[in-house]
């Protein structure tokens, strides 16, 4: 998060005072007596329960310029833009209700986007009303969602992680914005195995993070895949519909007909992998990232 210097902090904690009696007065979705907030209209329920839990990070107009968004890393989504990361469609098109529904029963990781307890009803009537603040969502349909296929690599997680690696730093080049995982040597056999030939050269970058930008406003950066946050999910199918679909409105673009099913399995199964030895420097197997940064030699 940034900076915050001691003379914002009780503003910080007045923006906050909103979304904390949200908590309180809101009944639990599993609640016996859960029946919702009471409203004179159902067309009230929508923009009630958006004050209460949403107003605060993403604003009265839906544009991510809430009481408590400037001290927030990353923003709040602008809903007006009608542009959304993490849905399983193609990144760009807009999201189906339980892409929405995910997003907030179960937040994203590393945000101040919390996991929020509200009944079905309730649920049904925010994603309602979030529709209301952009035209797109009457000008365009939802696109089709991306349904995860069968694991092709039950029993053969080995054999998925060694094609995984290969596709990611060879097929499918994710070292563009990622960071790399192996010696420059071992690129540049992968990369004449699968591509015919090895890469002219190396950027001095390989092995770091990079900042690309996105369609939100501000730059991002692409996380290190072993120790970096990922904000949707931990498991390899979460991989795998992040990788199919891509991420809304960033350089994250969709592998979905791209690359073959098994493939996007394997990277899936590959990057799950590089979460679990993130604190395992000591195995054979673990990912090295000892090598020089701007070394050009590919005996690194």
């Amino acid at each position: 998060m940034k900076s915050i210097t001691r003379s914002v902090i009780p503003t910080i904690a007045t923006a906050f005072i909103p979304v904390l009696s949200a908590c309180d007065r809101f009944p639990e979705a599993d609640s016996p007596s859960a029946g919702g907030v009471e409203h004179s209209t159902e067309l009230e329920r929508g923009p009630y329960i958006y004050r209460h839990y949403c107003r605060a990070c993403h604003g009265e107009a839906g544009d991510g310029k809430g009481p408590a968004a400037f001290a927030l890393d990353p923003p709040p989504r602008d809903f007006t833009l009608a542009k959304f990361k993490f849905a399983a469609v193609e990144s760009g098109e807009l999201p189906n209700d339980s892409d929405l529904a995910r997003v907030i029963r179960k937040g994203l990781s590393g945000t101040a986007m919390f996991p929020i307890k509200i009944s079905d009803r309730d649920l049904a009537a925010v994603i309602r009303y979030l529709k209301t603040f952009s035209e797109d969502w009457t000008d365009f349909e939802p696109g089709e969602a991306i349904v995860a296929e069968p694991d092709p690599w039950p029993g053969r997680v080995d054999e998925a992680i060694d094609r995984g690696k290969k596709v990611y730093h060879g097929l499918a080049q994710c070292h563009s914005c990622h960071p790399a995982y192996l010696s420059r040597r071992e690129i540049a056999e992968i990369h004449l195995e699968m591509r015919g030939q090895p890469p002219s050269s190396f950027p001095d970058d390989l092995y770091e993070t990079k900042l690309t930008d996105t369609a939100y406003g501000y730059r991002a950066v692409s996380p290190d895949l072993i120790d970096g946050t990922m904000r949707f999910g931990s498991k390899a199918r979460d991989f795998y519909l992040v990788i199919a679909a891509g991420i809304g409105g960033t350089g994250m673009p969709a592998m979905h007909g791209a690359l073959e099913s098994g493939d996007i399995w394997a990277l899936a199964h590959y990057v799950h992998w590089l979460r679990a030895y993130r604190s395992s420097a000591s195995s054979d197997r673990a990912p090295r990232r000892t090598w020089s940064t701007t070394a050009s030699s590919l005996e690194s």
